[in-house]
């Protein structure tokens, strides 16, 4: 009591002072005293030294997995002694995702108000913490390994795609688009073009050369589809048989005025659409026998 007396009056004071005022008591011994209590909100309460012994501490840390937090409160300590007796004793502390493994957040269910969006908002403005940084190889090595054989199923791109078609995409600027852009952009195109890859096998109809594939779209020998009967024609942009593989270059030769026996051109006649179904159903290659039809 008279320890608890003493800490309550001088605990704002030197040691060497106390010391002095009180006669027999060295500047050691107040220190030593002031380290055993700890001042709360309920007053001076004497400290539970339990913490100094390792097996315990170890015991409530590793085994009872508690935070330091609550190690501190249990004992009247603060948190930076737990810390510090850990570090003596060689106790391999957790990192915060250890440390919160299983326990649900604070905030879980509780919904963000309108001011409070609207002051993370303004505080993430112009925040460039990770820009510029990279991933390591190794790191990189990982998310490559988890993600290896995981695709999304055709149901599931297909959500995809139509979640973020049209209005709902936020790129959308209100359909300014042109209509051959949003067709070259669509699923449906794609599948059919690599459907004539295929089909054709990789070699340009009109002059026999191979197709090489490149970022380079102005490449002369990148690969160009084309429509034998023209895009106008809605009702045959994804029919097989009407469609053909070229090369750049070769795709700029036919609709150029140098194609003077319009080959790989049918007009959009009633008679030419008939038979361009006929052959797709029939499934053979329009392109071959019309070159042959008319002898180019």
């Amino acid at each position: 009591m008279y320890a608890c007396n003493i800490y309550g009056i001088y605990n704002n004071k030197n040691y060497k002072k106390i010391s002095k005022n009180h006669k027999g008591i060295k500047s050691n011994q107040i220190r030593n005293l002031r380290g055993d209590y700890m001042e709360t909100s309920k007053g001076v309460q004497e400290k539970d030294l339990r913490y100094r012994d390792k097996e315990w501490l170890e015991n409530q840390y590793i085994n009872q997995k508690k935070s330091s937090l609550k190690i501190a409160k249990e004992c009247n300590v603060s948190k930076t002694t737990i810390l510090k007796w850990l570090k003596i004793f060689e106790i391999p502390l957790r990192n915060n995702s250890e440390a919160h493994k299983g326990q649900e957040a604070w905030n879980k269910g509780i919904p963000r108000s309108e001011e409070t969006k609207k002051k993370i908002s303004v505080k993430a403005m112009g925040n460039k913490r990770f820009l510029g940084m990279n991933h390591s190889e190794e790191t990189k090595r990982k998310i490559s390994e988890k993600k290896k054989g995981s695709y999304p199923s055709e149901e599931t791109r297909r959500k995809m795609s139509e979640s973020h078609k049209g209005e709902k995409c936020h790129l959308w600027k209100g359909g300014i688009s042109k209509e051959k852009g949003r067709f070259t952009a669509s699923r449906e195109w794609k599948k059919i073009r690599k459907a004539v890859y295929q089909r054709d096998n990789n070699i340009c109809q009109c002059c026999d050369n191979p197709i090489i594939f490149s970022s380079n779209k102005h490449n002369l020998s990148f690969p160009n589809v084309h429509h034998i009967i023209g895009f106008k024609c809605r009702e045959l942009r994804l029919i097989l048989s009407n469609l053909i593989l070229l090369c750049r270059e070769c795709h700029l030769w036919v609709h150029s005025n140098r194609n003077k026996n319009k080959k790989f051109i049918l007009e959009a006649s009633k008679k030419n659409i008939q038979r361009i179904l006929l052959y797709n159903k029939k499934r053979t290659i329009l392109h071959y026998i019309y070159s042959l039809e008319v002898n180019v």
